[in-house]
């Protein structure tokens, strides 16, 4: 997790080459005025490429840049943003659209025979009859008799295999504040939470192509480059946004992959030495992330999920606060699974057009505090005895909306123009040829507020 860096940094950058280059453009799009907002962009200048390299902290640190500078629009919001809970109304209105009809009934749980079954056992090994196995070895006596009261807890309201119809209302158990869950009997499955101590999750999915911790799907250009999903990516999209214009929601595709569904057997962790599952190809489709648009323009993650928090931060209840996004698999046949996570109230805004720094400014800044961002390399190499360094590239900057919070607030934000400076991060080891690389991740390397210059953390939202 990030350290707050408290001390000020004097950083000796050895620059050789960093400039903004090209053909400089300006924004074009008509200004919009209100009564307390007259601010134009459009004699803000951006070069069309961002390209160079210098280095810092003592050589540890090296960029390099070759990107596209991108900005859709300069005319971009600010304003509030808050976490929603989704109401009853909501619920029902989502078990409408994904089941057509089908009757929900509750999960379905251990019958009135396994429970029977599992008491015996635990009563057993109580009195010293039988050893326990798998999940039940080591347990104590105390761990035991725990169990065993449960399972005769559940044994009162068991079911003889009859399904019993779900109620779409939300109620409060052990672990939720509200929870809806169900299937029906051909397979689909609704979990809906509203858990305010991490994220609200309205879920919809096919047996077996997920669970209501994850979905089961392998990236294509891993697995099998060249192989093409048995849909379109435009007939994917079609559908995916006629269930979210249904919802009543103004999103847009942020990004998509071609997937293979697999198994949760697959996607678990597996013991060294044990060999994972092989995919199968014979049924493929598309991934797609959806994010929420404020005055036409994306509420972009970028990546990242938004859930991580600062080392030192106090979040009582509350863990964390992750970004709104729609998360959505189908295939040939259809929508499989649909994600609609950790849900954002309408946002508010406060500016239609916000007073941006020049761009100048802003790769001022990127040069200064992308080493102080890196430059607990030193430290690093100190605590491991070694001589490591990083190296970074900068293959786009984009101009984008995002999402901040305040250290300790998980509830409620901002919304506001950043720079996101997107590219690859990488620690290479002392020595270190070329083979001991492995393919770096694309992130976004340094976020910098648009508006005021301060520095933004994609992982956490502060």
């Amino acid at each position: 997790m990030k350290k707050i860096i408290t001390v000020i940094l004097v950083i000796s950058l050895s620059l050789t080459l960093f400039s903004a280059c090209g053909e400089e453009t300006k924004g074009t799009e008509t200004e919009v005025k209100t009564e307390s907002d007259t601010v134009s962009n459009e004699n803000i200048k951006l070069p069309k490429n961002f390209s160079g390299s210098f280095e810092g902290i003592d050589g540890l640190v090296t960029v390099k840049a070759k990107a596209e500078v991108e900005a859709e629009s300069l005319n971009l919001p600010s304003g509030k943003v808050s976490r929603h809970s989704f109401t009853n109304e909501e619920a029902r209105k989502f078990a409408e659209l994904f089941l057509n009809g089908r009757t929900l009934y509750e999960p379905e749980r251990m019958s009135k025979q396994d429970i029977e079954a599992q008491i015996e056992k635990l009563e057993g090994a109580l009195r010293g009859d039988i050893e326990l196995t798998g999940d039940g070895a080591g347990k104590t006596p105390e761990e035991i008799q725990e169990l065993l009261d449960y399972y005769k807890g559940e044994l009162k309201t068991a079911q003889n295999g009859e399904l019993k119809l779900a109620e779409l209302e939300f109620k409060e158990d052990d672990f939720f504040q509200g929870v809806i869950a169900g299937r029906t009997e051909a397979k689909d499955n609704l979990f809906i939470v509203n858990y305010p101590e991490y994220a609200d999750m309205m879920l919809y999915y096919k047996e077996g192509y997920g669970d209501k911790n994850s979905d089961y799907w392998e990236n294509l250009k891993y697995i099998s480059p060249g192989i093409s999903p048995e849909i379109k990516l435009e007939d994917a999209e079609k559908q995916a946004e006629k269930l979210i214009e249904a919802l009543g929601l103004d999103f847009s595709l942020e990004d998509s992959e071609p997937v293979a569904f697999t198994s949760e057997e697959h996607i678990r962790v597996y013991e060294p030495g044990e060999e994972p599952e092989r995919v199968s190809l014979d049924d493929t489709g598309w991934h797609l992330y959806y994010v929420r648009n404020v005055q036409g323009q994306p509420l972009k993650r970028c990546g990242e999920f938004g859930s991580s928090v600062l080392e030192n931060e106090q979040s009582g209840e509350t863990l964390c606060w992750p970004y709104e996004h729609i998360e959505v698999c189908i295939n040939a046949d259809g929508v499989v699974y649909f994600n609609w996570y950790s849900p954002y109230n309408e946002p508010e805004i406060v500016t239609k057009n916000s007073a941006l720094m020049e761009f100048s400014d802003i790769e001022n800044i990127f040069q200064k505090m992308i080493m102080v961002k890196n430059a607990d390399i030193k430290e690093q190499n100190q605590r491991n005895n070694t001589t490591g360094r990083i190296e970074i590239e900068v293959e786009r900057v984009e101009l984008n909306l995002a999402r901040v919070r305040n250290i300790g607030n998980f509830g409620e934000g901002k919304f506001i123009p950043v720079w996101d400076f997107i590219g690859t991060r990488r620690y290479v080891p002392e020595n270190a040829g070329t083979e001991a690389f492995e393919e770096a991740e694309t992130e976004v390397v340094l976020s910098i507020n648009a508006v005021d210059g301060t520095i933004i953390d994609r992982r956490t939202g502060v």
